[in-house]
């Protein structure tokens, strides 16, 4: 798992700001001619400073604000100035502006060549991070949440940094295998996020719900980007397993506990002979048990997804061998009283796998 804060699919936000176009500030200074980089520097850190190229400094787009939402920045929010570089990830959009200088080379700072940057699998580094890639996600339901049988309106957010605006949402109810239109419910411009709508005639049963974006340069959001190792501007599809109608209120039920010959149930729970059937896909994991008696539990584990997965309890340290699509494998743990959380975890994605929790008796 990449080092840092976890933000899972990400973080955004949507607001309204005023200032003035870079460009204008720029031109006051007459700057010569070989400009490559403009380095941004903020107060209250003296390291904080960012390149940026020359040419997205002077995009009309790219500002010095001084408000947000209709009301003068927080301290927070880079109170007096800071700048707004839109499509462009949060590391570039620099708070508490004190200095704007104009080099004619690129840009060598920390926050440009070691973090924030994209690094392969094998260590190459490709370079800073610049425009954000088209993404959405469902936003009306959580992972695992229970639904009614009927008309359901699936809703989200779209968006994409190139600035040319979201042409079309699609939103499947079976992990991607079969697309039907959303609508765009709303947009405020090019640079906004687009609010999607879709009626879903949800049947009773599981479904793993998720969505796609594209924009009007064409860009399509991918099942699973290109890897890079600090999982950066990650744009993959957001799954979202839900259980509809009569399914719902047995979702939470215990099984049986599976009996092998004339060993009864009652048996196989007093010696602590528990098994567990799990099953993996898109990103998402069911286990046929919510409840186990303590002892040794052996959790046979069958990948029915396109991508290798694994099982973890991260509290106890302990990780299947990575199951390859269409594979089982089996992983065996020693349980003690108590509440364990575990994660269908997807190599390379970690930070994408479902969570749940098992209790054991």
């Amino acid at each position: 798992m990449a080092s840092g804060g976890q933000w899972q699919v990400g973080a955004v936000s949507n607001a309204e700001w005023m200032g003035i176009s870079l460009n204008d500030v720029l031109a006051m200074a007459s700057p010569k001619s070989g400009i490559v980089d403009i380095v941004c520097s903020g107060a209250g850190n003296s390291q904080w400073s960012r390149g940026l190229s020359f040419a997205k400094a002077k995009d009309p787009d790219t500002m010095l604000v001084w408000q947000m939402n209709g009301e003068p920045l927080r301290i927070e929010q880079g109170f007096p100035v800071r700048l707004l570089v839109p499509g462009y990830p949060g590391v570039a959009q620099v708070k508490w502006i004190t200095n704007i200088d104009l080099i004619d080379k690129l840009y060598d700072g920390y926050f440009n060549t070691t973090l924030y940057t994209f690094i392969t699998a094998d260590g190459k580094n490709l370079g800073q991070l610049t425009t954000m890639p088209v993404k959405s996600i469902i936003t009306s339901l959580a992972p695992n949440a229970s639904v009614k049988s009927g008309m359901q309106t699936i809703s989200g957010k779209a968006w994409s940094g190139t600035g040319s605006g979201i042409t079309k949402v699609e939103v499947s109810a079976d992990g991607g295998k079969t697309w039907n239109a959303a609508k765009i419910a709303q947009q405020a411009g090019q640079w906004s996020w687009y609010a999607f709508e879709y009626a879903w005639d949800a049947k009773d049963g599981n479904a793993v719900l998720t969505s796609r974006a594209t924009d009007a340069k064409g860009n399509v959001q991918p099942e699973i980007p290109p890897f890079n190792k600090n999982g950066y501007q990650y744009n993959g599809w957001w799954r979202v397993p839900v259980t509809v109608g009569a399914q719902a209120a047995a979702a939470n039920t215990v099984a049986p506990v599976s009996t092998v010959g004339a060993t009864t149930a009652a048996n196989a729970s007093a010696t602590g002979g528990n098994t567990v059937n799990v099953v993996e896909k898109d990103f998402a994991i069911a286990l046929d048990k919510a409840t186990v008696s303590v002892g040794s539990v052996t959790f046979t584990i069958k990948n029915d997804g396109p991508s290798p997965h694994n099982l973890a309890f991260p509290d106890l340290k302990k990780v299947s061998e990575t199951i390859d699509a269409g594979a089982t494998t089996k992983l065996t743990v020693d349980l003690k009283a108590g509440t364990y959380t575990y994660i269908c975890d997807v190599p390379g994605h970690e930070q994408l796998g479902m969570k749940g929790t098992l209790t054991v008796k």
